[in-house]
Order: structure tokens, then sequence, then C-alpha cells
């Protein structure tokens, strides 16, 4: 018993090192997905107070499919 006792051990600490590299993945894609959602509605916040009608129709125009 004691000989499987350190292979136990060594298996979940890989279980652990898997678990937390995970975990930090996952951490840093919920903050780069917040950080994308949050300067986007600035962007579209900026553009709905600060585009004039001339340029809304400019835009439209461009957007539009031909």
């Amino acid at each position: 018993m004691a000989e499987s006792s350190p292979n136990v051990l060594s298996m979940f600490e890989t279980f652990r090192d898997e678990l937390d590299q995970h975990h930090d993945r996952r951490e840093r894609l919920i903050k780069t997905s917040r950080d994308i959602t949050a300067l986007s509605k600035k962007i579209i916040f900026s553009l709905q107070r600060f585009v004039s009608q001339p340029s809304r129709l400019y835009l439209s125009f461009i957007l539009s499919p031909r």
C-alpha cells in the first residue's frame, strides 16, 4: 500500500495541474469576452450619440448589400 500512495499522489497532482490550467484559460477567456463586450457597448453608444444624420445615411449606404 505504501508504494501505491506516491503514485496516487502524483496522479492527483497531475489532475490538479490540468484543472488549474483549464481554469486559468477559462478565466482569461471570460475576461477577454467581457472586455470585448464593454468596448463594443462603448463604440455603439458613441456612434449613437455622435453620428450625424448625413453620416448615418452614408454609413447605411456603405453597409447596404449591392
